[in-house]
């Protein structure tokens, strides 16, 4: 095509040359390629753009997914979904972790679930043998994938014995429990979000992660009956936690003037196990783990005369054992039952033992065949 012909056409520049190569720039060459044309001498002609099925995961005509694994994340994203209270990024997490728990199975020799039917016990053991993932990762998916079945109503979330924890070749972590005075030097030397921290845990037993999930919807700061509204663990609504005099103060600024979906402690997982231990050493205690303060929140509860069963429904316990475990026996409580036993035994002991005023009755046998007379 000489430059004649091309500079008569709409649009059309005059080529140039480097070496024997012909370039030509239109400005259609800056067009989407489903909006360009070609021409042909003085005709323009639609590009005719070949149909590229979609490569996402999700699209209806991904052809290169297997059915199993997309109903497996369509069932675990719906359920992800039905959760209520946590950020959106927990939503993915959880199925990130499903999925990769699925691909899993895959490994250990297993067909690709396609649902929480297909999921049995042999699977479930399997999992929790392989000694490949971190123990960690291991429990957490477990728990997820048995909230999951849960949600499906698959009989395998309430066998109890599947889901037990076999001992473990490791040593158990050794519990610690924060003592009344630890826990005030804790809230003494907090400041801001570290306040936060201590208040809700120490002071109100709420888990980890419904601190990190807490909302401003969440705290009824109304007075004369302020308490905590909010979903637990397992997406089970915890009874009304009354907000008690040290964590009043506390939240009050955090809850004025601001959105009804805003959280009280905007940290992950990580900066909160930070936060603890560098408030630790701050006060100059023990050191201990987020959950220690909920485990010593429970304590001083029975200590301070609570009982066992209302400490249940404030920890948002499904199983007494589990409050039990929590409390734990101190050495002190320990010295102190052996000092009330040898106080009784000693008491009893020095009352001087009375002889019978009549002797007991003589009691004589006599053998006959087959039977025995008194």
């Amino acid at each position: 095509m000489g430059g004649g012909e091309s500079s008569s056409l709409p649009g059309r520049a005059h080529p140039f040359a480097i070496g024997h190569v012909d370039f030509h720039f239109t400005r259609e060459s800056f067009l989407p390629i489903s909006e360009r044309i070609v021409v042909t001498h003085d005709k323009w002609i639609p590009l005719e753009v070949p149909h590229i099925p979609s490569q996402h995961p999700e699209h209806p005509e991904d052809t290169t997914v297997p059915t199993a694994a997309r109903r497996w994340e369509e069932r675990t994203k719906a359920w992800t979904e039905s959760i209520t209270g946590v950020a959106d990024q927990t939503h993915k997490d959880y199925r990130e972790h499903l999925k990769g728990l699925a691909q899993q199975w895959v490994t250990l020799g297993f067909e690709l679930p396609g649902g929480a039917k297909s999921v049995t016990s042999e699977m479930v053991e399997a999992y929790k043998r392989d000694n490949t993932l971190a123990p960690a990762t291991r429990t957490k998916n477990l728990g997820l994938l048995r909230m999951f079945l849960g949600h499906e109503g698959s009989a395998l979330a309430k066998d109890e014995n599947l889901w037990r924890k076999k001992p473990g070749r490791r040593p158990m972590k050794e519990l610690k429990w924060p003592t009344g005075n630890e826990m005030k030097a804790l809230l003494k030397v907090a400041n801001g979000y570290d306040q936060v921290l201590v208040s809700i845990l120490g002071y109100q037993g709420l888990r980890s992660m419904e601190l990190r999930t807490l909302q401003v919807r969440n705290c009824l700061m109304s007075m004369p009956d302020p308490h905590l509204a909010f979903v637990g663990k397992g997406n089970k609504p915890r009874k009304p936690s009354v907000i008690l005099e040290p964590t009043y103060p506390i939240l009050l600024p955090l809850v004025k003037g601001r959105q009804p979906t805003d959280r009280i402690y905007p940290f992950g997982r990580t900066t909160i196990s930070r936060h603890q231990t560098d408030l630790c050493k701050k006060a100059g205690t023990r050191l201990f783990t987020p959950h220690d303060l909920r485990r010593g929140f429970a304590r001083l509860c029975y200590y301070a005369g609570v009982s066992v069963y209302a400490i249940k429904e404030m920890m948002g316990h499904s199983r007494i054992e589990q409050t039990l475990a929590y409390i734990g026996t101190s050495e002190l409580e320990m010295r102190s039952g052996i000092d009330k036993l040898q106080e009784y035994m000693g008491s009893t002991l020095s009352t001087p033992l009375q002889s019978p005023t009549t002797p007991p009755p003589v009691v004589t046998t006599t053998q006959s065949p087959g039977r025995t007379v008194v």
